[in-house]
């Protein structure tokens, strides 16, 4: 059996360094690959079953197609930040959730202020929501 602790860095890092890459240059990893070692993982873990996490993967790649870019209103932004934070939220929920719902638009707002862009540039708020996406699934698999 793989050490449930050893699943949760994976998840955890696995969050951050894919959501980052992928709002870089490569998308599909984060809309797919990340998606793919959350479930991985949860399916290693076996604590949840399995149609859940199956069904969690697909709504997470759905979620990380949605857009949020500049030429996007607020209002959607904030839609779309609950439902990417939220795409663990199948097999449960967990504060993870909410709070990188809160923290999406938040950075995002915070990214685009001239007042605090240098603090929260895009990369640091990359990081911030999709590190949440992988703190929830980490919670909830193990």
């Amino acid at each position: 059996m793989i050490d449930p602790e050893l699943l949760q860095i994976i998840c955890i890092t696995n969050g951050v360094l894919l959501g980052m890459l992928g709002g870089w240059k490569f998308k599909f990893l984060r809309r797919y690959l990340m998606f793919a070692i959350f479930g991985l993982c949860g399916i290693l873990a076996g604590t949840q079953p399995l149609n859940l996490i199956l069904l969690s993967m697909l709504f997470g790649s759905i979620t990380a197609h949605l857009p949020y870019g500049e030429r996007t209103p607020y209002w959607l932004k904030a839609i779309v930040g609950v439902l990417i934070a939220n795409s663990s939220c199948l097999m449960g929920g967990t504060r993870w959730q909410a709070i990188g719902s809160v923290l999406f638009i938040l950075t995002f707002m915070l990214s685009n202020s001239k007042k605090y862009a240098d603090t929260f540039f895009w990369k640091a708020c990359e990081a911030i929501v999709w590190g949440c996406v992988g703190l929830s699934w980490a919670r909830l698999i193990v």
